[in-house]
């Protein structure tokens, strides 16, 4: 018997098809595509297989579009660095006058008596002017000039390995000491009071020390002279206790400040040199804003740049950038592409 006749359509090539005759293929039918530019009814539903056109960015609704971020000023064809704002002599350091003339007198005598300059403590906040200070003093003594910061520096090893290769004479300024802890304080006040050598004073060194033969043994008595003898010019952002080591071997100590006074005078020599001419009134303003919001001294003056080279073109625009300059939150964004150029 035929099957075919039982079961019409099994076996052979029709059997796929639907009851209108349609083949079927297994897959959805392709969705027709709408003409460009028509958009269906208000309210009316799109009919089946049809897509809806993308809604334009114009047809958006205004108060749920993001506003456009403010662009970032260009940055300025030279950056300002902490150089432009060091004062060649002591007759320069226009932001400490009463301290750069008890300094240049003290110098006077140290010339002729053929000394070295005394041991100086600083104490003031930052971008008061303590290593434009030092450096200042360098030049008048005619002395080189070495820095060494004292963040870097965490046990006596350390410190022996910087201050041994400094020569007579010279003018060593050590920054931070607010941050200077631990054993190397006291190894700091001893290589500097009595120029005695650098010894490691744990435990582990003592233990070492007695297991030596006699003759082989460190004597207090014969000590060595390592350093030379050099000015150090300690500085401070914080008060230094009066029972500090510091205190044993420091014989002057100057206290400075930053105010808009002597922010003016700072930006104003660091502007001259970078070619930017500036107002007396605005550059007031524009100190005492820095000086207020304890902006640093570099960062402000190269925001002040950045804002001026993106309006180099524009002649009226130059008188409002002051106003853009002096917002904390351009100042914010001018730092941190500081901080992405620095990376």
């Amino acid at each position: 018997m035929d099957e075919s006749e039982l079961f019409p359509g099994f076996g052979r090539p029709e059997d796929r098809r639907q009851e209108d005759g349609t083949p079927r293929s297994g897959k959805r039918a392709p969705r027709a595509k709408p003409a460009p530019g028509a958009r269906p009814a208000p309210g009316a539903r799109p009919a089946p297989g049809a897509t809806a056109a993308p809604r334009a960015k114009a047809d958006a609704d205004p108060a749920s579009t993001p506003a456009a971020p403010a662009p970032v000023p260009a940055p300025p064809a030279r950056w300002i660095t902490h150089e432009d704002l060091a004062a060649p002599t002591l007759s320069h350091l226009a932001e400490c006058p009463a301290l750069a003339e008890t300094a240049s007198a003290i110098v006077e005598r140290c010339l002729a008596g053929a000394a070295r300059f005394p041991h100086t403590l600083l104490v003031g906040p930052a971008d008061s002017s303590k290593r434009l200070i030092a450096q200042a003093i360098a030049a008048d003594m005619a002395a080189p000039f070495h820095v060494v910061e004292l963040v870097h520096i965490k046990d006596p090893d350390a410190l022996h390995a910087a201050l041994r290769k400094i020569p007579t004479g010279a003018v060593v300024l050590m920054s931070g000491a607010e941050a200077f802890g631990g054993s190397a304080p006291a190894a700091l006040s001893r290589a500097v009071g009595s120029r005695e050598p650098v010894r490691d004073t744990t435990m582990d060194e003592l233990m070492r020390e007695f297991d030596r033969e006699a003759w082989k043994r460190e004597r207090k008595a014969r000590a060595e002279r390592r350093y030379e003898d050099f000015t150090v010019i300690l500085t401070s952002r914080t008060h230094v206790p009066p029972d500090s080591p510091f205190h044993r071997w420091v014989q002057l100590q100057f206290f400075t400040q930053r105010n808009g006074q002597t922010e003016r005078a700072r930006m104003a020599r660091a502007l001259r040199r970078a070619g930017i001419p500036l107002e007396p009134a605005k550059l007031s303003e524009f100190a005492s804003f820095a000086a207020t919001y304890r902006i640093r001294t570099v960062q402000a003056v190269n925001t002040l740049a950045a804002h001026l080279e993106a309006v180099r073109d524009d002649a009226a625009a130059r008188d409002a950038v002051f106003e853009h300059a002096m917002d904390p939150t351009q100042v914010k964004r001018v730092r941190a592409l500081l901080r992405r150029i620095a990376a």
